[in-house]
């Protein structure tokens, strides 16, 4: 890939950064011939990385410079600063979990160091290495090393432009609205990076950098499972897990606590503030993992109680109807009151065709995208199969009391009978005029 484009890129977003602390950043003219094997993703992040360390300890008045060196099969990109520096004892330490420099922590310049465990692992990734050079008190010099690529004059740049905010990242693609929603609550711009990464791959990952902004973000829509540091801030996260506990509409949303505080007392009031789990700084990833693992497949569980709360409530009538299944993981009553609510609407409305998703929405005095979040995560259905479910499910109870089958498309709301019947057999497996007399399957 070129490599200009990505280095134009970091510098235009870096340079007012560098000017609103009094320094200086520069960077050497690049060939636009000359390339890199690399993907440019992985390459910004490593670049930004060591970018951010540079800007973070370089005092007002100091320099940072980028540089890029060609040799005959590997491309050297240089980033230097006139920094604190690293002793040559801890520059050993420098690319494992959770070191930072002995200076680096008394210059009061938070961090926790992840970032450049990363940009090694990244660099790994990409068949390159990074080398550092530093003397304490004069500066650092990271080397990121990578091969050489041949790049044609016809060579289109491939880069993304990076967005100036890097604080929060709402990360939606395609393949995301299959996924369970994690939201990341952290102030620490350098940990919540690494666990967007670490977990984007499994969950569709939102992240914001304190409560305020996650609470407004819940406002309208409703998360899998909220990941929250406690000490930030503002409102710190414990009090953010209390307010999200103790609202009806948001009571039912696993939280897990993450914090520094490992004292007996403080895990016990987290708990007793409606914490899920709690987790103490520092922490093994894996373990986290598994942790909201667990919650979300609980939660996964209850959607099954939930749609039966729904179907028993339609038809409640019904001397046939099984009894619901004990449950692992404990109904939250809020929840529980919500889909009753929802499920009595959609039935006190069922033979009216024009009853749609936004009626259904103004009844239950929720905005549509929190309505069809929450509903979507307690269910696993959208509001509109939902609504089309509970009308099946009330047309086959109706079907078994003999009653016709266009008289029963009209009293369940469905204006034209041959849809009605496409969807009944899609749903039951059989078309409506041969289902009387079966047993129904509330399952």
């Amino acid at each position: 890939m070129p490599l200009k484009q990505n280095i134009d890129n970091l510098f235009t977003i870096f340079q007012p950064l560098c000017q609103q602390q009094q320094k200086t950043l520069q960077a050497s003219s690049i060939d636009c011939q000359l390339g890199v094997w690399a993907d440019s993703k992985l390459l910004d992040r490593i670049l930004t990385n060591l970018l951010s360390n540079a800007l973070k300890y370089t005092p007002a008045g100091g320099k940072i410079s980028i540089d890029v060196k060609a040799e005959a099969d590997k491309v050297q990109i240089i980033v230097s600063d006139t920094g604190i520096g690293i002793s040559p004892k801890e520059q050993k330490k420098l690319f494992t979990s959770f070191f930072r420099a002995s200076n680096a922590i008394s210059s009061g310049t938070p961090g926790i160091g992840l970032g450049l465990l990363q940009a090694k692992r990244f660099a790994t990734l990409l068949k390159g290495d990074i080398k550092v050079n530093s003397i304490v008190n004069q500066g650092s010099e990271f080397m990121l090393i990578l091969n050489k690529a041949a790049v044609t004059a016809s060579a289109v740049p491939t880069a993304t432009p990076i967005t100036k905010d890097f604080t929060t990242t709402e990360n939606t693609t395609l393949c995301d609205s299959d996924k369970d929603t994690l939201l990341i609550v952290e102030d620490n711009d350098e940990l919540r990076l690494y666990m967007r990464r670490i977990f984007e791959p499994v969950y569709r990952v939102i992240d914001k950098s304190n409560a305020q902004e996650a609470l407004e973000y819940m406002e309208t829509q409703y998360p899998s499972l909220v990941l929250s540091d406690i000490m930030m801030p503002g409102m710190p996260g414990d009090e953010m897990c209390h307010r999200i506990k103790s609202t009806p509409a948001t009571s039912g949303i696993p939280v897990i606590l993450l914090t520094a505080k490992t004292f007996r007392t403080s895990i016990i009031e987290g708990l007793q503030k409606g914490a899920d789990d709690y987790i103490a700084k520092p922490f093994d990833i894996d373990i986290l993992k598994a942790k909201i693992q667990a919650q979300i497949e609980n939660r996964r569980r209850l959607r099954q109680y939930y749609t039966q709360i729904a179907l028993q409530h339609t038809l409640s009538t019904d001397k046939t109807i099984k009894e619901m299944p004990v449950q692992s993981a404990m109904p939250n009553n809020a929840d529980s009151a919500f889909v009753e609510k929802a499920t009595q609407i959609v039935k006190d409305n069922i033979s009216d065709f024009e009853f749609d998703i936004d009626r259904l929405c103004r009844n239950m005095a929720m905005c549509r995208t929190l309505f069809h979040e929450r509903l979507k995560a307690l269910t696993g259905h959208t509001p509109q199969d939902f609504i089309r479910i509970i009308r099946l499910k009330q047309a086959a109870a109706l079907l078994q009391q003999g009653i016709p089958v266009t008289d029963v498309s009209i009293q369940t709301g469905f204006v034209n009978s041959k849809y009605f019947s496409t969807l009944f057999k899609k749903y039951f497996g059989v078309q409506p005029s041969r289902y009387t007399g079966q047993r129904m399957n509330i399952g």
